[in-house]
């Protein structure tokens, strides 16, 4: 196949240097290598260089292309024309120390890139901002819930407090030792069931509903009353002062 500069037609190329023309130009693979060069020379001459009025002016996708990628490295921007040429983009800067990435998204921010033609600088620059935004509102979100949870905590233990039977926070701490008592020595649960358990209850009902809290303090706490904890080995012991109905109940719920 003939080389590109053999179709070249100008009134300057006549048929004494036309060889001497084909021959220089054969180092320049596409008419965008040998524009890259001349525009290099005239920068170096200080000669003003106009480029192509547009992309469609180049004869064909290859010339298009190359001269895109001259240009971007001659303005220092690297565009990787497959996510393999991404390898190198740092996609956890931004996060905090120990976070985990996402290699879903990696992949297709990745492919964005590539589709885009965004240089690998401007992407490694997107990673930094999209990680430190996403980063922070994650932040702001825990530390809003967090602060809602104890809220809600609180407002439920104001609740329970106000009510008649308990009056007081002592009273109320009183009534949930015996919850604790009998789920931990007469519901049977080892020592790391009883700590799910607790963790449970502390968290979706004791710290959330003052309706459902007080009813099972109301229908559980006598039962851990049948516990006394002897200072000796530590074993529980039934209280001999239990009165014959929380027995039973105990009893009917197979919890001694």
């Amino acid at each position: 196949m003939d080389h590109w500069a053999a179709e070249v037609e100008h009134e300057a190329i006549t048929a004494e240097n036309r060889e001497a023309f084909n021959k220089h130009m054969e180092k320049f693979p596409t008419q965008a290598d040998a524009l890259v060069n001349h525009m290099e020379l005239a920068k170096q001459l200080g000669v003003p260089y106009k480029l192509p009025e547009s992309m469609e002016k180049l004869p064909d996708d290859a010339s298009r292309t190359a001269l895109t990628a001259a240009m971007n490295k001659l303005a220092g921007r690297e565009v990787a024309t497959d996510i393999e040429g991404l390898a190198d983009l740092n996609m956890k800067i931004g996060l905090a120390e120990g976070a985990p990435g996402n290699e879903d998204l990696a992949k297709a921010f990745k492919e964005y890139v590539v589709k885009s033609g965004k240089g690998k600088k401007m992407a490694q620059s997107d990673i930094a901002f999209i990680n430190e935004t996403v980063s922070k509102l994650a932040i702001d979100a825990s530390a809003k819930a967090a602060s809602a949870k104890i809220a809600k905590a609180t407002e439920t233990n104001d609740a329970l407090v106000a009510m008649p039977k308990y009056g007081s926070q002592e009273k109320l701490d009183e009534a949930s030792e015996f919850v604790k008592r009998a789920f931990q020595h007469q519901a049977g649960l080892s020592a790391e069931q009883f700590e799910k358990v607790g963790k449970s209850l502390a968290t979706s009902i004791f710290s959330q509903d003052p309706l459902l809290a007080d009813a099972i303090i109301t229908l559980v706490a006598p039962l851990g009353k049948t516990v006394k904890i002897e200072s000796g080995d530590g074993d529980p012991k039934p209280d001999p002062k239990i009165s014959d109905q929380d027995k039973q109940v105990a009893i009917d719920l197979g919890w001694v």
